[in-house]
């Protein structure tokens, strides 16, 4: 028997290891990843896929190209679970799942988010990616989002000779990357604190194309309150994680003067207003804004409330007033925030979130938003883009083609054109500026 006294960093280590997986992130591939479906029905589904529009509302590309150095244009493994090593969508995966465009989003890590787990700051020094994830934390914000901006474009400028993909900075231009067989790849930012408390940062963002800004994240940094958005809090409490972010789960409140005010500049610019992790007060303010501005809102990435009760995901009513300003509510692909589970499939819960939202707010409101490659679990039988006929063969033969349609891209395409106008005449400014 080995009693060797066991090191504060090894115990760490072990204590992240277990989290990780009870949190079925290194759980094994399922042994059905999918249901039965004939050769005819998917190619069926695949072809209905290649004839519609089809946008991801909400994913993490850069995360991996630019903290693992995953090269974007490779194919990558999808396991089961939250496997943080690997890139889910990547080009081949989107061009099988006949993807026409993602709003790649861009995440500079919360310093907090370091400072709130004790098994992460451990960690934080053992790898290289590790160590520049830690260094941008250390970063102002504000900076690490532009240099991210940059730094995934040039991936794309160095992958895209072939006109596989393209970085659109309009819907005019989307259409012209897509008219020429290429994947879209548009932009998008999570977290207010991207902002820096800095109201000129609106501008710049927009300047550089983004379409789109979650304005909150996993702590609150005087742009919006945020809500508990990581999931099986019972773990983190054991291993002493995320105090903070669990805590957040009990409070409300409405948008600082700051937040109101980026609210504000982001409706007039024309750049989308996402209200994922909001507080609902938050989330309702918002979208009063966004009514007196004309302009619609979205929640690119949630679950329906009724089926997962938790306060990430929006209520009948609140669907119903986002669906009024034209909104689309994106449904995650993450079992925990459609029905509360950690592992197993979900494309059948991914259909019933659909018929709530659906039921509430019309089938003008719904969409998707995957977070793949995000810290997410994604279903068994939904690992990656590729996989998308499963869900496109299970949306039509449950609502046909108009209404899955509309899911898989149409209402997408509408809140692109009506919540985003391009920038015209601005000039983005330099990093460190």
């Amino acid at each position: 028997m080995n009693n060797k006294p066991i090191t504060r960093r090894k115990f760490m280590v072990q204590c992240l290891g277990a989290t990780m997986a009870s949190s079925g992130l290194f759980s094994k591939p399922a042994q059905a990843r999918h249901s039965s479906l004939s050769a005819t029905e998917f190619q069926e589904a695949k072809a209905f896929l290649a004839e519609n529009f089809v946008v991801d509302l909400h994913t993490h590309p850069s995360l991996k190209t630019s903290f693992l150095g995953k090269d974007l244009t490779k194919a990558h493994a999808a396991p089961s679970g939250t496997w943080p090593f690997t890139m889910r969508g990547d080009l081949p995966s989107l061009k099988d799942g006949q993807v026409d465009a993602i709003v790649s989003v861009i995440y500079p890590p919360e310093r907090e988010f370091l400072e709130d787990s004790a098994p992460l700051r451990a960690v934080s020094s053992m790898t290289p990616s590790l160590r520049k994830v830690k260094r941008s934390m250390a970063q102002p914000s504000d900076e690490v989002v532009v240099r991210e901006l940059e730094a995934f474009e040039k991936v794309i400028s160095e992958s895209e000779s072939d006109g596989s993909l393209g970085v659109a900075r309009s819907v005019a231009e989307l259409d012209r990357i897509n008219a020429k067989g290429g994947i879209a790849i548009l932009h998008g930012v999570e977290g207010g604190h991207s902002l820096g408390c800095d109201i000129g940062m609106v501008e710049e963002l927009h300047s550089r194309g983004v379409c789109m800004l979650t304005i909150a994240h996993f702590y609150d940094r005087g742009v919006a309150p945020n809500i508990m958005g990581l999931p099986d809090r019972r773990l983190y409490r054991a291993f002493h994680c995320f105090q903070n972010q669990i805590a957040s789960e009990k409070t409300d409140g409405p948008l600082p003067k700051f937040g109101r005010e980026a609210v504000d500049r982001m409706l007039s610019l024309g750049m989308i207003v996402d209200l994922s992790h909001c507080a609902p007060t938050a989330r309702r303010e918002a979208t009063a804004m966004a009514h007196r501005h004309h302009r619609p809102v979205v929640m690119s990435h949630v679950g329906h409330h009724g089926l997962a009760p938790f306060k990430m995901n929006p209520k009948d009513d609140e669907v119903c007033r986002i669906a009024d300003t034209g909104g689309v509510i994106g449904v995650i692909f993450m079992n925990y925030f459609l029905n509360g589970k950690v592992k197993g499939k979900g494309i059948d819960t991914i259909v019933m979130t659909v018929e709530k939202l659906i039921d509430a707010g019309g089938v003008d409101c719904i969409g998707w938003g995957s977070d793949f490659d995000g810290l997410t679990n994604p279903p068994n039988d939904l690992r990656e883009p590729s996989d998308l006929p499963y869900l496109a063969a299970a949306m039509l033969k449950r609502f046909g083609a108009n209404v899955s349609a509309k899911f898989f891209g149409g209402n997408a395409r509408r809140l692109l054109e009506n919540g985003w106008s391009p920038a015209t005449g601005a000039t983005p400014r330099s990093p460190g500026r």
